[in-house]
């Protein structure tokens, strides 16, 4: 949801961990943190749903201008590449 985007504690948000702050919520927070830019950056990109292509030339740019950020982040994953991990 937004509201996971939000939040420095995105598990936090879900029913019944509303208190979570320990090793649970590290990984949910890493989890979303991975996919956003995964799913919600890349994919978008690269398969631009029909209804969001007049868009297509402002989220390039904002990629564009968003890419370094993005790379920091990923960079902070890389030790976990092919890794498999499952959401708490």
């Amino acid at each position: 949801s937004i509201q996971s985007l939000l939040n420095e504690h995105p598990i936090q948000n879900e029913p019944g961990c509303e208190h979570e702050k320990g090793e649970r919520d590290q990984l949910y927070t890493e989890i979303i943190r991975y996919e956003n830019i995964a799913v919600g950056v890349l994919q978008m990109l690269k398969q631009t749903p029909p209804k969001f292509g007049g868009f297509r030339r402002q989220m390039r740019q904002i990629f564009l201008e968003s890419a370094g950020a993005h790379l920091q982040t990923l960079q902070a994953y890389k030790d976990k590449e092919g890794m498999f991990t499952r959401s708490p």
